[in-house]
């Protein structure tokens, strides 16, 4: 496995700042919610529900609003310093539900086993090579219960993206910051490294006296050709896509697509480590 790029964590250093360039995000975290309660429904899922790439708890909380225990995993102390402080603002019935715990995806072992582990909001960019991704999709299946379901969502590369002249400025809305007041300017630049399949994504922030922060975001464009082959060789053999966060085949998908992977087969436990499944460990410690 390829060391995590330190730029590729840069993004998620102001957690506040973050939160409120994608506040308005919402389509995500209510299919992500669709699916657990239809795995409860099923009988897939009777216990915690993995997330990587859980963040601030944007999707962790919501799922917890709706009964669910999250297991909510991240790469970045900030981001989950932040999840931390959330948790003890909700309700604590809500709070209690949502265990924040530091971890890479393609290597953190878990002692249980979900019937549902999800990857939200393109956490598969921050996987900078084909040998990551395949040891996050192996690491996940190994936490799937027999019949359990893996999900992630992608988003298509864009033209307008991947195409862009370099050095382009785009404006992105203008936010007003909670703590200062001030209104805040966001504007993106954007270059595209086809050889690596990297998007580097530079966004400025510039308030209303002058005051300017850059902060450096490089996304992994991953093509759904690509990400079958490498799901496949993971050992999913059973894969579906939906296209934009609804019920609609993928082919039909014009920003994002979500993968729908199930572990048709039983799987040998990994180590003694993952040997209980999600039944015998209901509740997160």
């Amino acid at each position: 496995m390829t060391q995590i790029d330190a730029s590729r964590l840069d993004h998620y250093r102001d957690a506040l700042l973050y939160e409120i360039a994608f506040r308005g995000r919402k389509a995500d975290v209510s299919y992500f919610v669709e699916i657990a309660n239809r795995a409860r429904e099923q009988g897939v899922l009777d216990g915690p529900i993995i997330e990587w790439g859980a963040g601030t708890g944007r999707v962790s909380f919501a799922l917890a609003r709706a009964g669910h225990n999250v297991l909510a995993i991240d790469a970045s102390k900030n981001m989950l310093h932040r999840l931390q402080e959330k948790k003890r603002r909700y309700p604590r019935k809500v709070g209690k539900r949502v265990q924040p715990l530091f971890g890479d995806m393609r290597s953190t072992k878990i002692d249980f086993r979900s019937g549902l582990i999800l990857g939200t909001f393109n956490v598969v960019a921050h996987l900078a090579a084909y040998q990551d991704a395949i040891a996050f999709f192996r690491n996940s299946k190994d936490h799937l219960t027999e019949g359990g379901l893996f999900a992630f969502d992608v988003p298509l590369p864009l033209a307008d993206e991947v195409h862009c002249e370099p050095g382009m400025v785009h404006h992105a809305p203008k936010f007003k910051h909670p703590q200062t007041k001030e209104w805040i300017r966001h504007q993106e630049i954007f270059h595209y490294d086809a050889f690596h399949q990297v998007l580097a994504v530079k966004n400025i922030y510039t308030s209303s006296e002058g005051d300017e922060l850059t902060v450096p975001l490089n996304l992994r464009q991953w093509f759904p050709r690509e990400l079958e082959a490498a799901l496949n060789y993971a050992g999913f053999s059973h894969v579906q896509t939906t296209a934009d966060y609804t019920d609609l085949p993928g082919q039909l998908c014009r920003d994002s697509l979500v993968y729908h992977c199930h572990n048709d087969h039983p799987q040998p436990a990994h180590s003694k480590s993952a040997s209980r499944t999600s039944s015998e460990r209901k509740n997160l410690p």
